[in-house]
């Protein structure tokens, strides 16, 4: 099918996600092509995956696996539930202001919110299981959200942190095809040319600061050991670096090496208060 068309967000049947086979074959094909898969799990095997003292059941085993592209969901009886939450990253637009979301608190109607025990969310927070819910905030009930948006990443990222990289990724090859395709007269191997590339990856990482996905914050130069203040993207190429890039990639008519280091803006889910009380 990949030979055919490409696509990004995978999704099984009921009665293939009840396979744990085809999930874990299915979780290793997505990982390896960037395709994000929606695991959604109900019935018995959700109520695995909400047991603390099983760690045989498929959420673990993508722990331990540490993909990157997959997301567990559990709801006792909606098997599709994982799919109302991809809705809201599928409308995203990155060409606009302030677009980029978190998956965290949204509202899904018609999605069962599931009235959970403490039990049920230890279990499913340690295994990065997503999941819809009433919350309960003393004496107020909040009847559905979406909460504890996570992928099974080694990386402990959340889902838009992978979709919005992926994202970035595919944006940025092609602006950089568009460029060099589009160009009505050849872009030379000079520094004047390697300045059209460096001034287009700066155009457009300035568009994902825009869009909410990189932002300000100061860190360490890992160059110089220092503390710096970042916009939200560092270009370490200079134009003047393609004059030293070898015979080789000069045959291959190859730009000198784009340098980029980007920085996101990430997303607060929680806030921790202090009180002191005179």
């Amino acid at each position: 099918a990949r030979n055919k068309r490409w696509w990004y967000i995978t999704l099984l049947t009921e009665s293939q996600l009840a396979d744990t086979a085809t999930v874990l074959a299915t979780s290793a094909w997505c990982e390896a092509n960037s395709s994000f898969f929606v695991n959604t799990q109900t019935g018995a095997l959700c109520a695995a995956i909400r047991d603390l003292n099983d760690d045989t059941d498929i959420a673990s085993q993508l722990n331990k696996l540490g993909y990157r592209h997959v997301s567990t969901f559990a709801n006792a009886e909606d098997g599709n539930c994982g799919q109302a939450l991809m809705k809201h990253f599928a409308a995203v637009n990155y060409n606009g202001f302030n677009t980029t979301i978190t998956g965290e608190g949204k509202k899904s109607p018609g999605v069962l919110a599931e009235d959970l025990t403490g039990t049920d969310y230890a279990a499913m927070e340690d295994k990065n299981v997503v999941f819809y819910s009433q919350v309960d905030l003393q004496g107020s009930n909040d009847m559905g959200r979406w909460l504890n948006t996570k992928t099974h990443s080694s990386y402990k990222e959340y889902i838009d942190d992978v979709i919005n990289l992926d994202a970035f990724m595919n944006g940025l090859t092609v602006t950089l095809y568009n460029v060099i395709i589009g160009a009505t007269r050849k872009i030379p191997q000079t520094p004047v040319g390697q300045e059209i590339i460096n001034g287009a990856v700066r155009k457009f990482c300035q568009k994902y600061i825009d869009n909410g996905y990189l932002g300000p914050r100061v860190y360490t130069n890992p160059d110089n050991g220092e503390e710096e203040y970042t916009e939200g993207f560092e270009l370490l190429t200079q134009a003047e670096d393609i004059l030293y890039i070898s015979d080789e990639e000069r045959s291959e008519r190859l730009s000198a090496p784009i340098r980029l280091r980007i920085f996101t803006a990430g997303a607060v889910h929680k806030a921790i208060v202090d009180i002191d009380v005179f």
